[in-house]
């Protein structure tokens, strides 16, 4: 009884912000780049598991050299970041690429992630942790694994400090509630929700209704952007929770490989790199010959696809086929698929939450019987 009433009383003067932890590293190249890839670390650029108390011990006290990184995922990040220079001067205004990590992980982890991060040979613009200091001094130990409003907040931070004309690419997994979160920042940033439906729409999530409020009423205004992409890694051992159509232009990927040919789709990687990453995956993580060709199989048929992106894949084909037997036609590991746009950008913000109640109704039902 004390400590529930003690709770709610914390609860009056709770302040999101108060857990939120950016490092912004200092770079004599601008600031200013087109493209802005924001990343997830747990369970989506690391193989993480922290389900229990002891995992969650256990996870805390490895050292950079005991993580093991998602497979193919520095090397498609790499490619992302430093692979595109659309530009003769290297001092153009989009070169590199930004690229920021948004990590439930505590800060007291940031030393030891980022050194796993300058292991695998990425440099980054942010990384963002989240202070669970304030909660555990708040007594809100409920709020320990519960990160949509700080995700959310700490994404809208990246997002006000951009340029007009960005272009997010968001990148998270299965396991919590990232598909949830980037949708919402989507839709807003579409005008498909004003700030009181934003606010409602985390509400329905679990997130108390004062600090929706506080959230919503502290954003200003924002850059003229937009959310090209949002990308969700099938972690091992969870199941996607779907909404449709809401959930209709997520791009679900089992490998970093099939992400990869999406960004290149996009033209957030050089074409150049198909053939690079293609043997990489292959030869250094195992990737088999079968969900090579399935995925190259299906990019190919995407809409709109350049011909230099077509002539690419014809000659990664015509690599692998020297390899061996390409795949059994009736067999297609690939997730690979083209979003559907229609019906998802003909709802009006009526339907949008009421598909978003049923939906966060769904993911909490999930969480609880974990």
């Amino acid at each position: 009884m004390f400590w529930s009433s003690r709770r709610k009383r914390q609860s009056t003067n709770y302040n999101f912000r108060k857990l939120i932890d950016t490092q912004q590293f200092s770079d004599t190249l601008p600031k200013k780049g087109k493209a802005q890839i924001i990343c997830d670390i747990d369970k989506t650029y690391l193989e993480t598991e922290f389900e229990s108390v002891w995992q969650m011990i256990r996870v805390a006290l490895e050292d950079a050299r005991e993580k093991v990184t998602v497979k193919g995922a520095s090397e498609v990040l790499l490619a992302a970041r430093w692979g595109v220079q659309r530009s003769p001067n290297p001092l153009d205004d989009y070169y590199p690429q930004q690229l920021h990590f948004v990590s439930a992980s505590p800060p007291q982890m940031r030393t030891v992630l980022e050194e796993k991060l300058y292991m695998d040979g990425l440099d980054w613009n942010t990384d963002t942790f989240k202070n669970q200091a304030y909660n555990i001094r708040k007594a809100r130990m409920d709020l320990l694994k519960t990160h949509l409003i700080y995700k959310t907040a700490a994404i809208m931070d990246i997002i006000s400090e951009s340029q007009d004309g960005s272009e997010f690419y968001l990148i998270g997994d299965n396991a919590e509630s990232d598909t949830y979160i980037y949708s919402g920042i989507k839709l807003f940033c579409e005008k498909r929700l004003n700030l009181q439906e934003w606010a409602q729409y985390l509400i329905y999530a679990g997130v108390e209704p004062k600090i929706a409020k506080d959230f919503t009423t502290s954003i200003k205004k924002i850059p003229d952007v937009s959310i090209k992409a949002i990308f969700i890694r099938n972690a091992p051992g969870y199941n996607f929770i779907s909404q449709k159509p809401l959930t209709d232009i997520i791009y679900n990927f089992n490998n970093f490989y099939e992400a990869a040919l999406i960004l290149i789709y996009m033209n957030v990687i050089e074409v150049g790199f198909l053939w690079q990453l293609t043997r990489d995956f292959h030869n250094n993580h195992g990737l088999p010959l079968a969900e090579l060709i399935g995925s190259l199989d299906k990019i190919a048929k995407f809409p709109n696809l350049s011909e230099e992106i077509l002539i690419e894949i014809s000659r990664t084909y015509k690599r692998l086929s020297k390899a061996g037997p390409l795949m059994d036609s009736e067999k297609d590991p690939s997730t690979l698929k083209v979003v559907e746009t229609s019906e998802y950008y003909r709802m009006e913000s009526p339907q949008i939450m009421e598909l978003a109640q049923k939906w966060a109704s769904n993911i909490k039902a999930k969480n609880h019987k974990k």
